[in-house]
């Protein structure tokens, strides 16, 4: 039987061998049918990947939220400042500081730092968005041992990072991440960056910019 549907497309010559006859219908049904296949696989996996970022972007805004109340606990709600990653947080009427997110590089990539700051210019809190560092080096970055020394009044020169186990400030002065000074590096200048823009608010009690 396939030796008859084959046998359509085939022409003897002299020399017994043989030509074949190009039916196009053969050649374009194939080739329309894999292209409407690619065109519906395309558009599923896109509507899905559509779903999935949104879905990724609002558990990532939810995330903020809550990690802006953390960093900044003396705010029962906040509004945007106008500066792009800047918000003012807000407790019976009155300001009382401004969550800021700056981003640096780390050791594996882009590190994305939350810092809470209130409205006198002490920080209040810090959590860490997003790394890419090595687990059980600069991952550590995430652990409140780390954070809690950014809280409490900020030298007029912001933080500097000091050596683990050496003699470090007790004003602005971040003991090193073990095996992680470019980790360390990268979360202070992030945090002093914040510092920066809290400068710009203005803010009651806040040093003017």
């Amino acid at each position: 039987r396939r030796a008859a549907q084959i046998a359509p497309a085939v022409e003897k010559i002299e020399g017994g061998r043989c030509k074949m006859k190009l039916d196009w219908k053969q050649i374009v049904r194939p080739a329309a049918v894999l292209t409407i296949i690619c065109v519906v696989v395309t558009a599923v996996l896109g509507g899905a990947n559509a779903l999935t970022k949104d879905a990724i972007a609002a558990q990532e805004a939810a995330a903020e939220q809550a990690a802006r109340a953390e960093v900044l606990p003396g705010a029962s709600e906040f509004r945007a400042s106008g500066t792009e990653n800047v918000w003012i947080g807000a407790a019976n009427g009155a300001d009382v500081g401004c969550v800021c997110i700056t981003q640096t590089n780390g050791y594996g990539g882009a590190l994305r730092v939350m810092t809470g700051i209130s409205a006198d210019g002490a920080v209040t809190g810090v959590s860490i968005l997003k790394n890419n560092e090595t687990v059980g080096l600069g991952a550590n970055c995430v652990k409140e041992s780390f954070q809690s020394q950014f809280v409490g009044a900020v030298p007029e020169k912001g933080y500097s990072v000091y050596k683990a186990g050496g003699d470090v400030p007790a004003s602005g002065g971040i003991a090193a991440l073990t095996g992680a000074t470019i980790t360390s590096n990268a979360v202070v200048a992030a945090v002093n960056e914040a510092l920066q823009l809290y400068r710009t608010l203005n803010l009651k009690g806040g040093a003017q910019s």
